[in-house]
């Protein structure tokens, strides 16, 4: 990614809005606006999906990532 002047990865936590927040205040000190966001929010899940216990999919589906990653 060094070598990309006009790209910037911001790693944040989408069940702390604080840190979105702040992932969008470095990108607009870099750049000046944005043009586009990549939502890409989740957590890995070990182990075969007919034994993971439904809560933990809940919790996975359920962050609200997607939405939470594009608040203004």
């Amino acid at each position: 990614m060094s070598k990309l002047q006009n790209v910037i990865c911001l790693p944040l936590d989408v069940e702390k809005p604080e840190t979105s927040k702040a992932a969008v205040v470095e990108a607009i000190k870099k750049f000046g606006s944005i043009d586009a966001v990549v939502n890409n929010a989740g957590f890995s899940l070990i182990g075969p999906f007919e034994t993971t216990p439904l809560p933990d999919i809940q919790h996975q589906v359920r962050r609200g990532g997607i939405f939470r990653g594009a608040e203004p």
